[in-house]
């Protein structure tokens, strides 16, 4: 879905809701609330209810998955894996805002907002997989993004002062994802494989340590290195670049 946080969750990049074959009614289109986590049969006409969230007519079917729908709020974005019968936040550190558009193109979601600019959810390949089952499972790896290897940027550009404003590029590298049912109690490992001669290309584990950085070693400011990746043995979903 991608920018990741510190501790290797998915996040946005900086930068109506009924079920999908049930026609919203011609009037007072705006009055339709989306309720969370509750069922669609909890959703109401209700004009003198402030506290539920007015659901907005930004709703999106994944070109890929059936069933799979999106929609975007007065506060934030929902996501439903069954055709509108149930609904979750997608909010994820999306700030409390009006969505007012919402659209996806490719593997990205982009939603704009009423003033605190637009922002995107690379990489959503692990949503068109999630199902029960995964959720139920102890461990699951989810199929990876098409990625393609390109040459390092041998270009002598500097990193921009933190100071100038300016959005968030991509994520480099190959976005690898996997679920943990419960916290693991052992190191969570990775490898990559050839395919072709099944040859063990690199190997992760969660319990490798960062390499230790000494700012007195650089002659450049620290938001130039790159910061350490590594693999999260929480709970949850998770995502891994692997450059």
């Amino acid at each position: 879905m991608e920018q990741t946080c510190p501790d290797g969750r998915i996040a946005f990049r900086y930068l109506n809701c009924l079920r999908r074959h049930q026609p919203l009614p011609p009037r007072r289109p705006a009055s339709l609330y989306l309720p969370h986590p509750r069922r669609r049969q909890d959703l109401a006409e209700d004009r003198h209810r402030p506290s539920r969230q007015r659901a907005r007519q930004h709703r999106r079917e994944d070109p890929k998955r059936k069933g799979l729908l999106f929609a975007g709020t007065e506060r934030t974005v929902y996501v439903s894996f069954d055709d509108g019968d149930h609904w979750q936040s997608l909010k994820q550190n999306l700030p409390s805002t009006s969505i007012r558009d919402l659209v996806i193109h490719g593997d990205d979601i982009v939603v704009g907002t009423h003033g605190r600019s637009f922002w995107i959810l690379d990489n959503i390949t692990p949503l068109r997989q999630f199902n029960s089952e995964v959720a139920s499972a102890p461990t699951h790896l989810f199929a990876p993004q098409l990625t393609y290897r390109v040459r390092r940027n041998n270009n002598t550009d500097t990193p921009l002062p933190p100071e100038e404003p300016a959005g968030q590029n991509p994520p480099d590298g190959a976005m690898i994802d996997y679920w943990l049912g419960s916290a693991s109690k052992g190191a969570v490992t990775l490898e990559i494989v050839d395919a072709a001669s099944g040859q063990v290309v690199r190997n992760f584990s969660s319990a490798d340590q960062p390499e230790v950085v000494n700012p007195k070693d650089f002659n450049v400011p620290m938001y130039w290195v790159r910061p350490a990746r590594t693999l999260s043995a929480s709970a949850g979903m998770h995502r891994f670049l692997w450059t």
